[in-house]
């Protein structure tokens, strides 16, 4: 974990409650690290993708196949877990 950019989370934490009495201190702390407040955000954002990813790859074994068949010219897919009665 990057400690800059826990550093300037706290400082958007202290902004967000209106206290910028240290801004004179704080701002070139915030303008001078907010790079790795940005990677570290992403960071944490793509890790939270992955694991909905696996989730949702996870949840799709569990499905049975679709089902092509030919008449014809004609070729139709079908899905065992899509029940038409919905429409």
């Amino acid at each position: 974990m990057n400690w800059r950019a826990i550093v300037v989370d706290a400082i958007k934490g202290l902004w967000d409650r209106g206290i910028r009495n240290m801004d004179v201190f704080l701002r070139p702390l915030y303008d001078a690290w907010f790079d790795d407040w940005v990677d570290w955000k992403t960071q944490q954002a793509m890790e939270e993708l992955d694991k909905q990813i696996e989730e949702i790859l996870e949840a799709s074994e569990d499905l049975d196949s679709p089902v092509y068949t030919e008449d014809g010219e004609e070729i139709r897919l079908t899905a065992p877990w899509y029940d038409r009665t919905d429409d």
